[in-house]
């Protein structure tokens, strides 16, 4: 006979009490819970290595499509230089235009 009907068979019946029985559940229910925390933290911790792959690849191909948009600092620095220098001249272009007027 499977072992399922049997189980079914006595799941409807009332369990007389037995003190050893309750002491082992007691006992062992701080080892289940060890148990299913640490399943659970693998579980996580797999999820999270695809996880980080997916997030690696979306960074990389989001980098390729605006590379212009990260550029080294001394390149950055250079170009903030040039361009207050060409507004700096500007301005004084600007100045001398409205003294000669």
């Amino acid at each position: 006979m499977d072992s399922t009907f049997s189980f079914e068979r006595r799941r409807n019946r009332i369990e007389k009490y037995d003190r050893d029985l309750v002491a082992a559940t007691l006992r062992a229910m701080p080892v289940i819970q060890k148990v299913q925390t640490a399943r659970a933290k693998d579980f996580h911790k797999q999820r999270m290595v695809v996880r980080v792959k997916e997030i690696r690849k979306d960074a990389l191909r989001e980098l390729e499509t605006n590379v212009e948009l990260v550029r080294p600092l001394i390149v950055r620095e250079a170009l903030a230089k040039k361009d207050s220098v060409k507004a700096m001249e500007d301005a004084s272009d600007d100045k001398m235009v409205e003294t000669n007027d």
